[in-house]
Parts: C-alpha cells; sequence; structure tokens
C-alpha cells in the first residue's frame, strides 16, 4: 500500500551568541556626548534585557612633551580619588 517512506525534517536550534565587545577611541573633546550616545543606543540593549551582566571599563591616556605641572597632578589625583578610580598614575 502507499506509505510514505520519507524522512521528517528536524529543526536545528540555533546557536545564539553569549558574549559582546566592544571598543571605541572617543574625542576628548566630545566624549562627554559621545558617551552618552554609546549609552543610549547600544548599552541600554544590553541593561534593559533581565538576566544580562554588563561591565563597562574605561582607560584614559593622556600625555605631554612638557610634562604635567604640579597643579594639575593634584588636581587629577584629587578628582581621582574623589570619583573612586580604580588606578590612576603619573609617570
Amino acid at each position: 500500500m502507499g506509505g510514505s517512506s520519507g524522512s521528517v525534517d528536524v529543526p536545528v536550534a540555533k546557536t545564539l551568541p553569549t558574549q559582546f565587545y566592544a571598543s571605541a577611541e572617543l574625542d576628548p573633546v566630545k566624549a562627554k556626548m559621545q558617551f552618552a550616545t554609546l549609552v543610549d543606543e547600544v548599552i541600554q540593549q544590553f541593561t534593559v534585557k533581565h538576566g544580562v551582566n554588563v561591565t563597562i571599563s574605561i582607560d584614559i591616556q593622556a600625555s605631554s612633551a612638557g610634562g604635567f605641572d604640579d597643579s594639575v597632578q593634584r588636581s587629577v589625583k584629587e578628582n581621582c580619588s574623589v570619583l573612586k578610580v580604580n588606578t590612576y598614575e603619573f609617570e
């Protein structure tokens, strides 16, 4: 009799990425606005989801051929301390 011997297609589960990484260089003059845009357009895509862990790290590098005077060093160190910056150093 006319039975079908065809195979049944079983859908394969799609593997979804579980990690996201990004790196961006910001213009020192526009950094505040650029960072806010990154938060609004990228970071909030994750923070609105339950169960998503988000870590944000900021690296700051500044160099001056003439060096940084005592006033700048003192001000930056005090601000970093008040803002609870983990690591900061002049060399």
